[in-house]
């Protein structure tokens, strides 16, 4: 019998043995995230961990299953947990990350979906679920099943996620195996990237797919008008509420959290004095807290929608006063009960008689005090007769479980200790929304996101329709309205784009960075050229493209004409735009676009500026690395010389005339050509100078096959 003898030396550490390490590490010595009384649950329960701004979240999930298993919220998982072998390693990477780079629940689920694609890409290729088995099959498969999404619920063969998340997941998936190979936890370690390119950016892409994009991320003309409709001739609480919601999502780019988080003291009103006219003008804005880190900042409206965001602002406050005047209660009294002028004796009973609580509830009938009752068995109550007959109910129990209904974070909206409730815009009480519900007791609640969204675009699971439903509007076609809260921020930020608004201007009054703008810019290239045709007709151009407009007293052609064929397009590109009309022929120079006549830019665009800048740096680096060459003596290294100084040349110019105080932001720019036009006729004269003869002779159309034949076999 063949004996095999271990002859690995006792000082090497083996993979596993570091993994286990590294789990019981995180398990005992991290406390983030959960106690670690809960480690061995499959789904844990986070509290506090994760602040979602807008929305009445006080625990969130974070689920250990595999790929396909199905978690809509709460605590309902369907489906299997991961394999053991491979979740004690999962969880430790999810607590560690948390710990170390914390990020927000939407990047942490993409975190644990990673990890679903590892494990599953394992399951598989039959290979046991253990990270320091990890090789190139493992992690191609899981980029492969992670286009497929998860969750059975969630995708299927033929519909596939989102480039873009199948992307997001790519990358999270590398990050997965770059942190085992760093510390060692591959048995293998080995070099690997996910190899999936970066999906292009759709807001600059142009055709028919591009369009049907753009106006999926706007609200429709129909939406706009449906939601004015709806403002000035509401009814109900409700509608007048979200309403005038939506008057001030349509006037500001305000996000929808930062609606619902505006103070009572929110209006900001500025008398100005026009500095060339001297008129005197009233600027109106609204002061938020906005998200993603930003300071507090106004946000001014612009002029014609001052009296409709005044109307609405004036609205909400009415109809939520009740709610702050219930909170200012609790707030001095925390452990009264605010109730109902006609109930308010109660508070000197320590049992409440039947009918007593019949009245407290709201309740007209006596089986919905049962019910009452029975979903909260921990309030004593009296009972008398044969039949058992409820008599009497305890009102400090009462009291104690009305209590005990408020916000969370009660007394400081959103955990912010500068805002007490009573201070807060917007607010409800608990019966809002609840159409069982007619307590005479008052419990101010926040209104939330999620309630908007329900309101807004309806809740199609449970048969709730929208508001464009319930009033009857539809697109002009007859299909459903379809909108998001978001979209109206989108959509403002397009007009302003579309009326000349600077890019710092649109980030400071959107309250975000300056490099978000264009996800939120959805001019089309029609509208771009419209634009272009304007600054055109206004006289706001400059460059050899267009001198031909300034000449002459009788021109061959109306002026507006010549700038129609002079500006056949606007079509973005890494230098400005292109302004080629490609229905009248192709590119004549073969993509160069920074040297050619036909590249237009905008003074005074910002990100215009930004991007030649970055492009002007790789030149600088580009022309050392040919200049190191050239002294290496590589062949060839002389042209790329000559080429990266022209290209900085070029990008030193466009600088320039953005740098010229001469001329006003807002100007369509163009330069000449920076090189000749490679076309037909200069090939034609270059071929002409290289003939022996000095002249090339001309070759006869061929009067038949043979005679194509013989000339193809001559040359």
């Amino acid at each position: 019998m063949v004996e095999v003898t271990d002859i690995t030396s006792p000082l090497m550490e083996r993979p596993s043995k570091r993994v286990a390490d590294f789990i019981g590490m995180v398990r005992t010595d991290i406390k983030s995230l959960i106690d670690n009384d809960q480690w061995d649950d499959d789904l844990w329960a986070t509290k506090g961990e994760f602040q979602v701004k807008g929305r009445r979240t006080k625990v969130t999930y974070l689920p250990f299953y595999n790929r396909l298993c199905i978690h809509k919220s709460g605590r309902y998982v369907s489906g299997k947990p991961m394999a053991r072998s491979f979740k004690d390693f999962a969880k430790a990477y999810i607590r560690y990350s948390h710990a170390t780079e914390p990020v927000s629940f939407t990047n942490t689920d993409l975190r644990i979906k990673a990890l679903q694609c590892v494990e599953d890409g394992f399951r598989k290729l039959g290979i046991t679920p253990e990270i320091w088995r990890l090789n190139h099959s493992v992690l191609a498969k899981a980029v492969a099943l992670a286009a497929e999404g998860i969750g059975k619920g969630k995708s299927s063969a033929t519909e596939k996620i989102s480039s873009f998340r199948h992307y997001q997941l790519a990358v999270r998936i590398e990050k997965i195996y770059a942190f085992a190979v760093a510390r060692g936890f591959l048995d293998v370690p080995f070099s690997w990237k996910h190899g999936m390119r970066k999906p292009t950016d759709k807001s600059q892409k142009i055709g028919e797919e591009a369009r049907q994009w753009r106006e999926s991320r706007l609200p429709s003309v129909e939406a706009l008008q449906g939601l004015a409709y709806i403002f000035n001739n509401a009814e109900t609480v409700k509608d007048k509420l979200y309403s005038s919601v939506c008057a001030i999502f349509v006037s500001v780019p305000i996000r929808a959290h930062e609606v619902f988080q505006l103070r009572v003291d929110c209006e900001v009103v500025e008398h100005r004095t026009d500095e060339r006219t001297g008129a005197k003008t009233e600027a109106y804005g609204l002061r938020v807290w906005p998200g993603k880190g930003h300071p507090p900042e106004v946000k001014w409206v612009p002029t014609p929608m001052i009296e409709v965001v005044k109307t609405a602002i004036a609205r909400i406050r009415n109809l939520c006063d009740d709610a702050r005047s219930a909170a200012a209660c609790y707030e001095s009294s925390p452990s009264r009960l605010v109730l109902d002028a006609d109930v308010g004796h109660l508070h000197e009973r320590e049992w409440l008689s039947r009918e007593e609580f019949r009245q407290l509830l709201g309740h007209k009938v006596t089986g919905a005090q049962n019910a009452f009752l029975s979903t909260n068995p921990d309030i004593r109550r009296k009972r008398i007769g044969p039949n058992n007959e409820l008599s009497a109910v305890n009102f400090d129990d009462l009291r104690k479980h009305f209590l005990s209904l408020l916000p969370p974070q009660f007394p400081h909206f959103n955990n912010d200790r500068d805002q007490p409730f009573s201070r807060t815009l917007i607010l409800m009480d608990y019966s809002f929304g609840r159409t069982a519900t007619n307590w005479k007791v008052r419990l101010p609640m926040e209104c939330t996101v999620n309630q908007f969204i329900d309101w807004l675009a309806g809740k199609g699971s449970d048969g709730r329709m929208s508001v464009f439903e319930r009033w009857k509007l539809t697109e002009k076609d007859g299909s459903p309205i379809s909108t998001t809260s978001h979209s109206f921020r989108h959509w403002l930020n397009t007009v302003a784009q579309l009326h000349g608004m600077s890019e710092i201007d649109i980030a400071l009054w959107s309250g975000r960075s300056l490099e978000h703008n264009k996800a939120y810019n959805h001019v089309t290239p029609e509208e771009r050229l419209s634009q272009f045709r304007a600054a055109y007709a206004d006289g706001k151009v400059a460059g050899p493209m267009f001198e031909a407009a300034r000449g002459g007293r009788k021109p061959p052609i109306d002026r507006n004409s010549l700038g129609s064929a002079m500006l056949g397009a606007a079509l973005l590109t890494r230098f400005g735009y292109c302004s080629h009309d490609y229905s009248m022929l192709p590119c004549q120079v073969h993509g160069d676009c920074l040297g050619c006549s036909e590249l237009v830019f905008v003074k005074g665009d910002e990100e215009h500026v930004a991007t030649t800048r970055e492009h002007l740096a790789i030149a600088d680096l580009q022309l050392e690395e040919a200049l190191a060459a050239m002294d290496e003596s590589y062949i060839g290294a002389d042209r790329w010389i000559a080429r990266h100084r022209q290209t900085i040349e070029r990008l030193q110019l466009i600088l320039k005339h953005h740098d010229d105080a001469s001329i006003s932001d807002g100007t369509i720019i163009n330069l000449r050509a920076s090189t000749s036009t490679d076309n037909e006729i200069a090939m034609a004269i270059r071929d002409r100078k290289r003939s022996p003869e000095g002249a090339v002779k001309p070759r006869g159309i061929p009067t038949s096959p043979r005679a194509f034949l013989d000339e193809i076999r001559e040359s």
